[in-house]
């Protein structure tokens, strides 16, 4: 039963990769986007004061 035990901790450790990457994709994006409004909020201010 060695082959399964090895399958099972494959698929175990697989899904932990899996999760760990959503995690990370999910925090690029939030920061990403938070950046982008920012700089959005930046130029918006430099456009109204400038005028």
């Amino acid at each position: 039963g060695g082959l399964n035990h090895l399958k099972a901790l494959s698929r175990h450790l697989l899904a932990h990769a899996i999760s760990a990457f959503i995690l990370v994709i999910a925090c690029a994006v939030i920061v990403f986007v938070s950046l982008d409004i920012g700089d959005e909020a930046v130029y918006n201010d430099e456009e109204y004061y400038g005028a």
